[in-house]
């Protein structure tokens, strides 16, 4: 697998698209809208068939939903290609300090 240098295209990491930086082929979109009653980061795949866009363009509208990750206080829940599963289960602790 090549590696892949990807630009933010906006200053928040929580609200953003991510952008190949070689080809300019706007990869996957990061949308976390701030609501008092839930907080829940969407992570869509966009179509790679598109053209090479800019951070001033505005992408389609699709469901190509890839993930979401929910942020409310005591829920550890995330939802990766429509499977429910916890942090923990997600994202395991490994190395020396996660045993």
């Amino acid at each position: 697998m090549s590696a892949r240098t990807l630009l933010l295209a906006r200053n928040s990491p929580i609200n953003t698209t991510l952008i190949d930086e070689a080809t300019g082929q706007a990869l996957y979109e990061i949308d976390t809208p701030l609501k008092l009653t839930q907080y829940a980061t969407k992570i869509r795949k966009l179509d790679s068939s598109l053209p090479p866009l800019y951070p001033e363009t505005q992408l389609p509208e699709t469901s190509d939903e890839m993930a979401r990750i929910y942020w409310k206080l005591g829920s550890d829940r995330i939802i990766f290609r429509g499977k429910i599963t916890t942090q923990k289960e997600f994202l395991p602790s490994a190395g020396k300090l996660g045993g």
